[in-house]
């Protein structure tokens, strides 16, 4: 609600910090400011996405999926198999989105050198 009542992005980047500054302890206020202004300009873009206007890609995919809290089906692909004439390449690696870049498996499935499950 807050940010409906601000004129400026200034404002609204300065609330999203602030907000986020509480969970995020270990980031800039600078750093919260350009990770809001990110999600935006990312969800906006998402919003006009249209797959069908696009040729699909050519070369393979390989999605590093988390294996966190949430339970979802191992062999699902995000609907990646419909933007490539590729293969898509699912690896499930423990942790969440910020933990797993610390798993040597990401650099193994990176380099072909894990199964992966699609």
């Amino acid at each position: 609600m807050e940010l409906k009542k601000c004129e400026s992005w200034n404002e609204r980047s300065n609330i999203f910090a602030e907000q986020f500054s509480v969970i995020y302890t270990y980031l800039s206020l600078a750093n919260l400011k350009t990770l809001g202004i990110t999600i935006y300009k990312h969800l906006s873009a998402l919003r006009e996405y249209d797959p069908s206007t696009l040729p699909p890609i050519k070369s393979p995919i390989t999605l590093l999926k988390c294996i966190s809290s949430i339970n979802m089906p191992i062999g699902e692909d995000y609907g990646l198999n419909k933007v490539t004439q590729g293969v898509v390449k699912v690896h499930c690696i423990e942790g969440n989105h910020v933990t797993i870049m610390k798993n040597e498996k990401v650099a193994a499935a990176i380099n072909e050198e894990l199964p992966f499950t699609i």
